[in-house]
This record gives structure tokens, sequence and C-alpha cells, in this order.
């Protein structure tokens, strides 16, 4: 059972690994989708991405955004947003995602990603503004939120969680895990439990996860060569 940063971006941010996710591992689902929220503190005059952009703009250097962690998904996309709309804000790392919602409710910091769950009760009370998802698909619980990519195409980005097996599992039992694995997800048990984190069941065959985990790879990988992001 993986996530997002465990596997798709450390392939690329540490270069010790001691086994190559590509080729010794055996995909066998996509489980959930949980979107990040752009958000800012409301002491920024920005409604919008684009509002929040234009000021970026007018005071290069000077606003900042925080992270959970350097190569974090939190951090990346501060930095797929750098690159997407050609801006540079300084990009704050604290060691975990309370230190980090801490400095955005205290005004620390300017903004941040934020998890959608961990997010709505600070929003809902005024304390951060929300702008954006960075899903493709708005998030059911803010669905007025739009998607951070109709504005700049190039910025999704989400805590996806996946299962996969050891390579060479033999192709009939991969086959049986996927079939339990989808039914589970279809079971109204499981996707209530993953509404009350803010994650999506999304199930997918092994070919598809194959073909999205490399494109995961291939796509963190330009973030972090670009960025020149160097693990802690």
């Amino acid at each position: 059972m993986v996530t997002t940063a465990s596997l798709s971006v450390n392939v690329s941010l540490h270069k010790k690994l001691t086994f190559n996710p590509i080729k010794d591992l055996a995909p066998v689902s996509r489980l959930a989708s949980v979107p990040l929220m752009l958000v800012a503190h409301p002491s920024v005059p920005a409604r919008s991405p684009k509002e929040l952009v234009a000021l970026a703009k007018k005071r290069p250097g000077v606003m900042n955004a925080g992270s959970n962690g350097t190569g974090t998904t939190s951090h990346l996309a501060i930095e797929m947003l750098n690159q997407a709309a050609g801006i540079k804000v300084a990009h704050i790392p604290y060691k975990g995602g309370g230190p980090a919602q801490i400095a955005m409710l205290t005004g620390e910091v300017d903004f941040r990603f934020s998890s959608v769950i961990s997010g709505i009760v600070h929003i809902r009370a005024g304390r951060m503004r929300p702008l954006a998802v960075t899903t493709a698909k708005r998030s059911f619980l803010l669905p007025d939120l739009p998607p951070l990519s109709s504005f700049y195409p190039g910025t999704e980005c989400d805590q996806w969680y996946a299962m996969f097996l050891p390579a060479g599992t033999p192709k009939d039992i991969v086959a049986r895990l996927h079939a339990e694995t989808v039914k589970a997800l279809e079971s109204p048990f499981v996707k209530a439990f993953m509404v009350k984190d803010g994650a999506e069941a999304v199930g997918s065959t092994p070919e598809e996860l194959a073909a999205f985990f490399r494109s995961e790879v291939a796509k963190y990988a330009k973030i972090i060569a670009t960025a020149n992001v160097r693990a802690e």
C-alpha cells in the first residue's frame, strides 16, 4: 500500500533507493484520490488563483508558501505552480502538516497546499481562504472550488493511494487480488470510510495503474529537476 510521495516522488528525490519501483513492483489497483487545496491566509488580498499569481508577480521574492517538508506533495505543488504560472515564491518547509497548518493560520506564511480534510474546518471558520483544488475533478466536500488546472494547465496533483505486489507475482494472483480490491471499493462501508478523510474511491486495472504510475514518476521528476529539489 503506497502513497504519491512514498513511490512516484521518491524515485527522483532519493538517488539511492534499494529497489526500482517501476521494475520491481506489479501494479494491482489504484485505490483512492485525495485532493490538495490551494489556500491563502485571509490577510492576502487574493480570491482566486489568478489574483494570487498577480500578487506574486507584483512582489517577486516577497510572498512565501509553507509546506509539510521538502519533497512532500505540498511542497512540489508549490513548485508546480511556480513553474506553470511563471512566479517565484519563497518555500518554507515545516516538520509535518501540523506545524505547517499552524503557520498558515497565524499568517506566518501567505499560502499553502493543504489536504481537504485538515483544512475544511478552518475554511468554514474563516481562518483561511480556499482558492482551488489540485485535482481535475472538484472535491465533493467543496464543490464550488475550481480545479487549479483550469487556470494553469499541468498543475494537477493529489495524494493518491495504490496497491502493488512484488514483480513476478503469478498473474492469476494479481487478477484475484485486483478483483477483490475493486469489489471492496464498491462497498458502502469502504466508501463511507473514505469520505470521512475527503477521499474518493478510484479503482483501476493493473494496466491503468502501471500507465498512471509511469506518468506520475515522469511528472514529479521534471518538477524536482527544474526546481533543483534536494532531499533533506
